[in-house]
């Protein structure tokens, strides 16, 4: 009879040794394979398996924050990419907006540079035409300042000679 209760109490001792530890060994290999949701089993007891249960449940946690972590700096790094690419096509865009003003200005002033010379070459044959001008008025005023001198004496002669 003692030696059925001891094989019994054997038993039952291997048993809440042994399960606990293939839980555990569960627990800890099921994250190691990327199962993380998985719950450690054995740590809601007070024996030395619970305390190694605890220990790798805190080492789950950590890993499951860690993979976290690296999934929010995956998802900053998006972020910053794309913000990167919105400021460089802004910039683009902008550059290409200046470059094309630039082009117009240069055609723009090179147009008005000609319209000036031309306006100068106008202005010049203008002023050549009004110096003509007032050369043929001078001579015209000359020539009737003659005429009515000539007028005069040609009236002098005529009246002298209808006094004699």
């Amino acid at each position: 009879g003692a030696l059925v209760v001891g094989a019994g109490a054997a038993f039952v001792t291997a048993v809440s040794i042994t399960r606990p530890l293939a839980g555990l060994k569960e627990g800890m290999a099921r994250p190691a394979s990327g199962d993380k949701p998985v719950a450690v089993p054995a740590t809601e007891n007070r024996d030395e398996i619970s305390a190694r249960a605890k220990a790798v449940q805190v080492f789950k946690d950590n890993a499951l924050k860690v993979e976290q972590m690296g999934v929010e700096a995956e998802e900053q790094k998006k972020a910053m990419n794309e913000l990167a690419n919105n400021f460089e096509a802004s910039v683009k865009g902008v550059v290409n907006a200046v470059s094309s003003a630039a082009t117009e200005m240069q055609f723009t002033a090179t147009s008005m540079s000609a319209i000036s010379e031309e306006t100068s070459r106008q202005a010049t044959t203008v002023a050549a035409a009004a110096d003509e001008l007032s050369s043929s008025i001078a001579e015209i005023a000359r020539q009737m300042a003659q005429a009515a001198r000539i007028s005069q004496q040609g009236a002098g002669v005529i009246q002298a000679a209808t006094y004699q």
